[in-house]
Order: C-alpha cells, then sequence, then structure tokens
C-alpha cells in the first residue's frame, strides 16, 4: 500500500475497490495528458491476496473461478464508474471550468462517452502457446544441463556403490530441477509434497499453494517496475492545476478527489 493505510479497516486481505482505485487513477491521468490508450497488466494471483469476504463476495470463494474472472470483474467496475462519471457531467457540465484554453473538458467528456472502454484480455493461454524468447531458451539450456547432470550424477553413484538398478531407480525417483533466483537446484519432489502440501488430503487444495513465494515489495525488481508504472503521486495531489483537472475529469469536487485517492498515491 506504498505506506499508506488502507481505504477501509476490514480482514487480512485487499478489497476489489482499492484495486479499481489504483487503475482508476491512473485511467485520468491518462486522460489528462490527453493519451486515450493504455494497457495494465494484471496477474491472476491478486485473487489470493483478496479479502474473505471479497473472494465470497465476488467469486462464491472458488479459486479457480477467481484467478479467471478477477480481470472481468475490475473492467466491469471501472466502466460502471466512467459511465457514471459521463452522466454526471452531462448534467452539471455548466459547473465546471476548462484547465485551460486548450483543453475543453465538455468536448473531452464527449470523447469519453465514445471512447472509453474497457475490456480484458486473458494471456495466459496465448503467452504458453506462443514461440520461446531468450529467455525461454535459457531457462530450457539451464534446467536440460542441471537435469542430465543429475541423472549422471545417480548413475555414477550407482555403480559406485553397486547397487540394483530398480533400487537406485526408487531412491531417485521424484527429483526436480527447479530455478530458484539465479540458482539452479534439485529438490525431492515427494518429500516436498509430503511436508508442505498434506498430498493426502484432497480438500487441501484450497489452503495450498503449490510453491509458493511471497512477492518481495522491497526487491530491486519491483522498485523499478514501480518506476516504471504510471501511477497517481502525491506530489499531483499537491499542484493544484493537476488537481483540479484531475477532479474535473473525475466529476468530483478536489477535496473528494484527494480523499478518494491519496491513500493510493505514491510517495
Amino acid at each position: 500500500k506504498w505506506h499508506n493505510e488502507l481505504k477501509h479497516p476490514h480482514e487480512h486481505g485487499i478489497l476489489i475497490e482499492e484495486l479499481v482505485d489504483i487503475i482508476d487513477s491512473t485511467l485520468i491521468k491518462r486522460f489528462a495528458t490527453k493519451k486515450e490508450y493504455g494497457t495494465v497488466l494484471m496477474m491472476q494471483g491478486l485473487y489470493d491476496v483478496l479479502s474473505l469476504s471479497e473472494r465470497q463476495r465476488y467469486f462464491k470463494s472458488n479459486k479457480m473461478l477467481g484467478r479467471e474472472l478477477i480481470g472481468h470483474v475490475l473492467a466491469n467496475e471501472l466502466m460502471n464508474r466512467w459511465k457514471y462519471r459521463a452522466l454526471i457531467h452531462g448534467k452539471q457540465s455548466n459547473s465546471y471550468a476548462t484547465y485551460d484554453r486548450s483543453y475543453n473538458i465538455d468536448k473531452l467528456y464527449e470523447d469519453i462517452r465514445n471512447i472509453v472502454n474497457v475490456q480484458c484480455k486473458s494471456i495466459g493461454y496465448e503467452l504458453r502457446a506462443s514461440d520461446p524468447n531468450a529467455h525461454d531458451i535459457i531457462s530450457a539450456q539451464q534446467l536440460g544441463y542441471a537435469a542430465v547432470h543429475t541423472w549422471l550424477s545417480f548413475r555414477e553413484q550407482q555403480q559406485q556403490q553397486q547397487q540394483q538398478q530398480h533400487s537406485a531407480y526408487n531412491s531417485n525417483n521424484g527429483t526436480l530441477i527447479i530455478i530458484n533466483g539465479s540458482d539452479v537446484l534439485q529438490m525431492n519432489l515427494s518429500d516436498y509434497l509430503q511436508k508442505h502440501l498434506q498430498i493426502h488430503d484432497p480438500s487441501s487444495y484450497e489452503k495450498q499453494t503449490f510453491f509458493h513465494e511471497k512477492y518481495k515489495i522491497d526487491s530491486l525488481g519491483s522498485k523499478v517496475a514501480c518506476s516504471y508504472m504510471i501511477r497517481l503521486n502525491k506530489a499531483e495531489l499537491r499542484d493544484s492545476k493537476k488537481l483540479r483537472l484531475y477532479s474535473q475529469l473525475a466529476a468530483c469536487e478536489e477535496s473528494n478527489f484527494v480523499k478518494n485517492f491519496s491513500y493510493i498515491a505514491q510517495l
């Protein structure tokens, strides 16, 4: 939450409204710079950080359904907001001043009614079916090398210990080669499953996550990604001209705009 408090106190997890606010503030900022286009990349894992009440409200607590539809829910919520703003602006257009002589809010909202179209597209299947890129090729080389090296090591141990083939197979069966950061590691899959996933209990799927690792917001990769994001920041809320334009686009008073969006503004 970028060192800010949540918009509403609630149980552990975030709200759909908070995700919508982040994207919505970016849309407002894009419109203010006369760029009526853009792409927001979201991960299906956002479902896993929603509060329990939000999971139940929107997805009936169905993990597979939630991961598949969370993007569509956010897109629908955004469209509803902008349709409402266009309606409000149509009723109160005389009360809105222009940001400057070259920027007519009435004309902008006329355009918005025609061009605002938030769509959700799932690209997971397309990415998995696309041609491999350089990163994919390097990963395949590293995993393949490590897999063959591991198998050769097992065979050498077998020969040294003069074990039978089936015994060696059983003792080394289920070895998984993984990439952890820049390291290539080998893991005994059976031990991992028994220790972490409770595979004897099918109902545990909803409670467990395969190879789950929390996203590190203080990592270098996260900081670099955030620096390139188009996000509302606190300095803009202190800029009277920008704040005036943003509030006009959001069809609300300046004080209400600050109240509604300051909690998701970056430092």
